[in-house]
């Protein structure tokens, strides 16, 4: 414990601006066997949608319109135009082609309506003029104009409407003063009755049809122009036309407004809006079983405002603002559901055996069935204090933030990929944490100075790292009851990696200048190996499992160990601090985090070498974290200088900088590719 303690001390002293120098320098071989074959079924790309620019564009920008379908072709009604006026334009619009017509024109131009499609008419509810409006136009393509069939009971903009049988159902908006909760609903447009109320009203909600049930989703909750008024829901509300109650089923794992929802081959999606004043790219496919929001792709062009309509088994997203209202598009865009490709894990793990590579079932988006429903957020945990903060990685913001245990070093991911654990070395304990809700799970394990963790490959045990005990802790991986401590004879036991057969693992002694080797099956120290003058770090074996690399504070670079022999084979020079080590979605490449130097160097594998290096602008202190599951982005604490970076690993450019207080350190990326985690922020084979 003493020396953790001091650890953190030392760590204080550097954020006060102390140099330190480092007071400490720096059995049989057991062949790889072919890994193990497995017949769980993985998806390889999860079920998504795909979303491209249509070769076509309307007919004039709009953004806030209508949109109906009229049986054959799509109607386009009203809208914002460019210089954010109101437009009289209809236009009909035939998807498949590419054609748009103006056909006729909106008696009252209107933006901020809602629409429908009922009994041969197409229907504008109210909507924002000069005032805001009751007034409900009809228009049947008879002439050229609309007629006023009747009116809403109350004027109402902002508001959103669906089509269940023969009715149509009016909900959310804005009378000019205050939210409506109201719904009503017509079967003509010209009467209309009370049919229930949202139990949050909202302007610039989703809605769409599904399952017989009206959806609305997220809204803007104030009562001016500006979400950041009144702030945003995320709620994901569920309206029965048949008893009238309407229910608040689940939660988008963010607040969204002016986005648009669709149903498409029998699934429910939302996508683009606004989260506050920052316009989102995101599609969210919502759960109707459980009202969970779960990632299904991105817009290749964030926009809000957008109307949507299906025809031809694909969605259409017309028009819509990148910036405000004053600029409207006239852009399309076409999105079709890409069906998962699944195989089995037997045939990525003989893959692996053919081409060399133990990471076969960690590529891009691999997810396995029992994560591709989790949300994906960074956990980072604050190492000078006692929590742990939570990332959403779309918006770069903290949404989350408990205390966990004292000292949090790690957060690990559980072998079962179920839990993950904040590993609290000081305060002796491991807090479980769920990464569907984002929080913690049950009360804190005891366990005795967990600086770190991993799990055997087989999942029989977890290994508690007892760094300032200079024990490894097998302990059963369900209960945490001890089985075996294994004693080593290096101070600063801290990371490891297993070789690709699963039968030992090497682990780094930071303060010792030492690796120690370690049998799984007896569960005891079988070598050591003395790299002089090292202070070793991290440890990862390379794609074909013939070599470990370890990370070299000391000396800045990395050195080579041979599996089968036990030895040094080399030196590769990356930075000042080299500390945490990635192998990226495709194998090729390993990202070293040069603390010291404010750098990631990119070696490649197939050569030995230092490809490219990648500076933090001003400098900063990347430690330990892990890659997307899309691999583009690789996130890493900023320990000395209280931040996450997010970094492209397509250009190397510092994409984000979120400060997270306290000395952040093993930051966990989840969910990861991957069958099995075999811990520290996540080793997935």
């Amino acid at each position: 414990m003493l020396v953790r303690r001091w650890a953190v001390v030392i760590g204080v002293l550097i954020l006060l601006g102390f140099t330190l120098q480092a007071a400490f320098g720096g059995g049989s071989p057991t062949p790889a066997a072919p890994p193990a074959k497995s017949a769980t079924t993985i998806s390889v790309v999860p079920e998504h949608l795909s979303a491209t620019l249509a070769g076509w564009r309307l007919g004039a920008p709009v953004s806030r319109t209508v949109v109906v379908n009229d049986g054959a072709k799509l109607l386009v009604l009203g809208g914002l135009a460019t210089g954010d006026t109101s437009t009289s334009a209809i236009w009909r619009v035939d998807p498949l082609s590419g054609s748009a017509t103006q056909v006729g024109t909106l008696s009252t131009p209107v933006h901020d309506s809602a629409g429908a499609f009922l009994g041969g008419r197409a229907l504008v509810f109210g909507g924002g003029a000069a005032t805001t409006q009751a007034i409900v136009q009809a228009w049947t393509g008879a002439a050229a104009g609309t007629t006023t069939v009747g009116s809403l009971p109350v004027g109402r903009s902002d508001q959103v409407a669906a089509v269940v049988g023969t009715r149509a159902y009016v909900l959310g908006g804005f009378d000019g003063t205050h939210l409506v909760s109201d719904i009503v609903s017509t079967t003509n447009g010209v009467q209309y009755q009370r049919a229930g109320a949202l139990i949050q009203p909202v302007r610039y909600g989703a809605a769409a049809t599904f399952g017989g049930d009206v959806w609305v989703i997220g809204g803007d909750l104030g009562t001016s122009e500006s979400a950041a008024s009144g702030g945003q829901t995320n709620d994901i509300q569920r309206f029965d036309p048949r008893t009238g109650v309407t229910k608040v089923v689940g939660h988008l794992p963010v607040t969204l407004g002016h986005a648009s929802a669709f149903a498409l081959n029998g699934q429910l999606f939302v996508l683009g809006g606004r989260t506050g004043t920052t316009l989102s790219n995101r599609i969210w496919r919502i759960d109707t079983k459980t009202g969970a929001a779960i990632p299904a792709g991105t817009l290749a062009e964030a926009r809000s405002d957008a109307a949507v309509a299906v025809v031809g088994g694909r969605a259409w997203l017309l028009g819509g603002e990148t910036g405000g209202p004053l600029a409207p598009l006239n852009s399309v865009v076409a999105l079709h559901l890409v069906p998962a490709k699944r195989h089995t894990v037997a045939a990525v793990v003989s893959a692996a055996g053919r081409h060399g590579n133990i990471y076969a079932a960690d590529g891009p988006n691999m997810l396995s069935p029992t994560v591709r429903n989790m949300p994906y957020r960074i956990y980072v945990p604050e190492s000078g204090a006692s929590d742990v903060d939570v990332i959403d990685p779309y918006t770069y913001k903290v949404v989350a933030r408990y205390e966990t245990g004292l000292d949090p070093q790690h957060v690990v991911p559980a072998w079962n990929l179920k839990t993950l654990y904040a590993a609290n070395d000081l305060g002796n304990s491991l807090t479980p944490i769920s990464p569907y809700t984002g929080k913690r799970a049950g009360p804190n394990v005891p366990v005795a100075d967990p600086y770190n963790m991993y799990f055997t490959p087989n999942g029989k045990y977890a290994i508690v790292v007892e760094e300032a005990n200079q024990i490894l802790a097998f302990r059963n991986p369900r209960t945490f009851h001890l089985v075996k401590e294994v004693h080593v004879n290096c101070p600063g036991v801290d990371h490891g990696d297993f070789s690709a057969n699963g039968s030992y693992a090497i682990f780094s002694c930071e303060f010792s200048s030492k690796m120690v080797k370690v049998n799984m099956a007896t569960k005891s120290v079988v070598g050591y190996l003395t790299i002089p003058g090292s202070a070793p770090q991290d440890v990862k074996l390379d794609p074909t499992g013939r070599t470990f690399y370890t990370a070299d504070m000391n000396h800045g670079g990395v050195y080579t160990i041979s599996a089968a022999s036990f030895k040094v084979t080399g030196f590769i020079p990356t930075g000042r601090d080299a500390h945490g080590l990635y192998v990226s979605r495709n194998a090729r490449y390993l990202y070293v985090s040069n603390r010291g130097a404010g750098s990631v160097s990119v070696i490649s594998f197939a050569t030995g070498r230092v490809k490219t290096t990648w500076h933090i602008p001003g400098g900063g202190s990347p430690d330990m974290g892990n890659i997307s599951p899309d691999g583009k982005v690789l996130w890493l604490s900023g320990r000395y200088n209280a931040c996450v970076y997010a970094i492209s690993t397509t250009t190397g450019r510092l994409l984000a900088e979120i400060p997270v207080p306290n000395m952040p350190h093993g930051l966990a990326v989840w969910p990861q590719p991957g069958q099995h985690s075999l811990g520290h922020t996540g080793i997935m084979r």
